[in-house]
């Protein structure tokens, strides 16, 4: 399991943070992940980032709406990602 932030998942992907906040969304709902905490602001102004626990690998069929989350890095379908 991953634990970062939309922000890191955003940079990591390449993408727009609310493109990166949508798919965590979309993988919270499937029950694939959940957040496990905030980060620390000592010092700092305004709301803290929350930091969530994601699959390394989730799939999601859009014919029938399953979703999957590989969590074992020497399935070979981790090789892809």
């Amino acid at each position: 399991m991953l634990r970062l932030t939309i922000g890191q998942l955003a940079d990591q992907l390449k993408v727009e943070y609310a493109v990166a906040s949508s798919l965590v969304k979309l993988i919270i709902a499937s029950g694939k992940g959940r957040e496990v905490g905030k980060v620390d602001m000592q010092g700092k102004k305004g709301k803290p980032s929350s930091i969530y626990e994601l699959p390394e690998v989730f799939t999601l069929n859009l014919k029938n709406g399953e979703s999957m989350a590989i969590q074992d890095a020497s399935n070979p379908l981790n090789a892809a990602a």
